[in-house]
């Protein structure tokens, strides 16, 4: 195991980082509205039909509530390019 209090500032400093920017950058709904649907569409393209919702309540609720209103604004236009891409897929046509 590895023990982090041997570890230098600058060490301990990059862990973070790579972590940080590998759960925001890879692993996760983190930005915008815009950013997470674009998330979602490019893992829906490989087959991810279901994503988890962690929620941390050590934080003001009001600030949990702005997250889940958002986060319902990304199912929503989720489904409608969903359906959109249906319709189209349906009627033949081009989308480009």
């Amino acid at each position: 195991s590895l023990d982090l209090s041997a570890l230098e500032p600058e060490e301990m400093e990059g862990i973070l980082d790579y972590a940080f920017h590998r759960y925001f950058d890879d692993s996760g709904l983190f930005g915008t509205v815009d950013d997470c649907l674009a998330r979602v569409t490019e893992v829906e393209a490989i087959g991810v039909d279901e994503i988890a919702c962690l929620v941390d309540f050590g934080i003001e609720t009001d600030t949990v509530l702005r997250g889940i209103e958002r986060l319902a604004e990304v199912v929503r236009m989720t489904k409608a390019l969903r359906e959109r891409a249906v319709k189209i897929a349906a009627r033949g046509d081009d989308p480009a």
